[in-house]
C-alpha cells in the first residue's frame, strides 16, 4: 500500500471542501507538490474491530482550538459533533473519525494524516455550499511518526512537508448523492 500526501488548492466532493490557506508555489508557479507517493504502508490491524463510536467531544473535548497534535487512538472510533475546530498541531487519525451526514463542521489544521479511517457521509445535493471544509493551514513542515506495522516505514519519523493530507496506510471514504452532477471541482 502506498503512502499518499494530498496538497490541494480546492477540492470539493459533493459536501466537503478542503482549502490550502496559503499554498506552497513552485518556480512555476503552481501549487508546489499535489500528490507523492511511498510504498510500504498496511493498514492497521488494531483497527479490525472498532466497536461503536463515542462523540469526539466525550472524549477529545469540548474546546475550539488545540495547540498539539490531537490523536484518535487505533482501535478507537470517534464521531464528530463539533462544529468549529483549529487544530494548530494537526490531527492523526490512527483509529476511525466519522462525520455523519448532515454534520455542519469546518475544520482549520496544519495537517490530517489518516493511518486508521477517516469516513465521511453525505446525502445532500451539491449546491456549491459544503457542509464539510477542511481549511489547511501554516507554513511549518509536518511530520508524523507511523504506528505498530508501519513503524518503519519512513525510518522513523515521516516529513510530509507543509499543508499536508496524508492516507499513510489507512483509508478515506466519501459517501455522497450519486445523483449529484458535480463531484469535483479543482482550481
Amino acid at each position: 500500500m502506498k503512502f499518499t500526501t494530498i496538497l490541494l488548492a480546492l477540492f470539493v466532493v459533493a459536501f466537503a471542501y478542503i482549502d490550502v490557506a496559503t499554498p506552497s508555489l513552485n518556480t512555476t508557479g503552481g501549487a508546489h507538490r499535489m500528490t507523492q507517493e511511498i510504498d510500504d504502508f498496511v493498514p492497521l490491524s488494531c483497527n479490525e474491530n472498532i466497536g461503536l463510536c463515542k462523540p469526539w467531544s466525550d472524549r477529545l473535548g469540548t474546546e475550539s482550538t488545540y495547540s498539539k497534535r490531537l490523536v484518535i487512538p487505533c482501535g478507537e472510533c470517534l464521531t464528530m459533533d463539533l462544529h468549529s475546530l483549529t487544530l494548530n498541531g494537526g490531527l492523526d487519525i490512527r483509529g476511525k473519525l466519522v462525520v455523519p451526514d448532515g454534520h455542519d463542521l469546518t475544520m482549520h489544521s496544519t495537517s490530517i494524516v489518516v493511518q486508521g479511517k477517516l469516513e465521511m457521509n453525505a446525502t445532500k445535493a451539491v449546491d456549491g455550499v459544503p457542509l464539510v471544509r477542511f481549511v489547511i493551514i501554516g507554513q511549518d513542515e509536518s511530520f508524523f511518526t507511523p504506528i505498530h506495522e508501519n513503524e518503519n516505514a519512513c525510518g522513523g519519523a515521516c516529513n510530509i512537508g507543509k499543508q499536508a493530507i496524508v492516507v499513510a496506510g489507512g483509508k478515506l471514504t466519501s459517501k455522497y448523492n450519486s445523483r449529484a452532477t458535480e463531484y469535483l471541482r479543482c482550481n
